[in-house]
């Protein structure tokens, strides 16, 4: 397995990207990435539904996020 690039983000749902949590490699195993509520301009991100994708090594998993605040 080894190193891989990985790239996670977060998407609303129009689908604008709106933070990329981690986009780099990252070794075998289990990562914790959290998300403060913010874009990437450093702004609050407006309560709802959001998308969190997660790519690399040949997948691509997209799960659904709610921000309540």
């Amino acid at each position: 397995m080894g190193i891989r690039p990985r790239v996670n983000e977060i998407y609303d749902l129009h689908p604008n990207l709106v933070q990329t949590l981690h986009e780099g490699d990252l070794a075998a195993g289990a990562h914790t990435l959290a998300w403060d509520g913010r874009n990437d301009g450093g702004r609050a991100a407006a309560s709802g539904v959001y998308l969190v994708r997660a790519a690399g090594g040949g997948f691509v998993n997209i799960t659904k996020a709610v921000l309540a605040r």
